[in-house]
């Protein structure tokens, strides 16, 4: 089985099952030893797109799965000018809620002409919602990778309420988190396979994966080829941990003694 879009909107047709994520580019034990992200039967039911735009006032919940090896005619897509070229495989921006389930189609081992180096999935998902009209959730983006991905720059932006980013074993890059609360952040397993790199008042920033063998390579972030992610929150915090990870259910009582206690 398998599980339909979340929107009742522009659903796409049937779309077959995939092998499980496989590519792990750290070295920890903990990312290592898991072999799938997700279960085949919890896919989508959907055929793959690309070049996705959406911009609506109402709120946004939906699920896609982007390749982004995918020629789409201009003629199906959104005009831009010309002097523009299309960055964004994936740009989703709402004036409400945004709820996004992301599914990303790379390559199997098996063969050849992968993505060249310095191609990558870039995708940005965002939500201008004002304070008094913000969600607690106000964006979650979650990303399930299918066999091996190209590079993700993945960018969230929530003027306010709470940002929440869930990402593949398979990341392998820089995170920044930009909050205003800063007492949450990367997940306990995130931090436990990153290297911090830098703590200021509204401002963090790891690197996820062997940053030793990086570093000695000359890492230059103007640079940088592999995964990236970037969140930022006006009004709000966020929440960044991976897709498969299992994290306790926060009751009311407990978040309450968290706060107190400041957790």
């Amino acid at each position: 089985m398998c599980v339909q879009d979340k929107s009742q909107f522009d659903r796409p047709p049937a779309y077959s099952t995939h092998p499980r994520d496989t590519r792990l580019s750290t070295s920890s034990p903990a990312s290592s030893s898991t072999v799938a992200a997700t279960n085949a039967l919890t896919r989508p039911c959907l055929q793959p797109t690309n070049f996705v735009y959406v911009n609506q006032e109402r709120r946004i919940k939906r699920t896609y799965v982007i390749d982004p090896s995918l020629q789409i005619p201009n003629m199906f897509l959104p005009l831009i000018d010309d002097e523009k070229k299309r960055e964004n495989n994936v740009m989703i921006q709402g004036m409400s809620a945004v709820d996004v389930d992301l599914w990303l189609v790379g390559r199997k081992n098996s063969e050849k002409g992968l993505e060249p180096v310095g191609k990558r999935t870039r995708i940005y998902v965002g939500s201008t919602a004002p304070w008094w009209q913000r969600d607690e959730d106000c964006v979650t983006v979650k990303i399930n990778a299918i066999d091996n991905i190209a590079p993700v720059w993945l960018r969230v932006s929530a003027a306010s309420g709470r940002a929440t980013v869930l990402i593949p074993r398979s990341f392998h890059g820089p995170i920044a988190v930009k909050s205003t609360d800063q007492k949450r952040g990367v997940s306990h397993e995130i931090f436990k396979n990153s290297t911090q790199l830098t703590t200021m008042a509204q401002t963090r920033m790891f690197f996820v994966g062997d940053y030793s063998a990086v570093s000695r390579s000359g890492f230059d972030s103007a640079e940088w080829a592999g995964d990236q992610l970037v969140v930022e929150t006006q009004r709000g915090w966020a929440r960044i941990k991976y897709v498969d990870e299992d994290e306790p259910v926060v009751t009311p009582k407990r978040r309450f003694f968290d706060r107190l206690f400041g957790k």
